[in-house]
């Protein structure tokens, strides 16, 4: 698992999570699998498949840990999978929903 992926992202507003949204934005050859970690705790594992067409919304609303946000809590990312795949702009895009 490649950890730290993506840049660090801390948390804004207290709240709970409710489900996660990724969309490729590029062709890939193997599934795609990103972890969300929360304070360095798995927060939500992501797979999309690799038939998935670009800027098809897949949606993520299992949970592996606590949904509960706290403000200053700290976003990393892993990579479970890929085809390793690099793109400057990102082979996807991931949206976390909480209120």
């Amino acid at each position: 698992m490649m950890n730290n992926c993506a840049d660090w992202i801390v948390c804004q507003h207290t709240g709970v999570a409710s489900k996660v949204v990724g969309v490729l934005r590029q062709p890939i050859a193997l599934d795609l699998e990103i972890c969300w970690n929360v304070n360095g705790l798995m927060l939500i594992d992501c797979i999309i498949p690799a038939a998935t067409a670009i800027g098809t919304p897949v949606i993520f609303m299992t949970f592996t840990g606590s949904t509960s946000l706290n403000m200053d809590d700290v976003f990393s990312f892993s990579i479970g999978n890929s085809d390793g795949a690099i793109d400057p702009a990102g082979i996807a895009s991931f949206t976390l929903f909480w209120s």
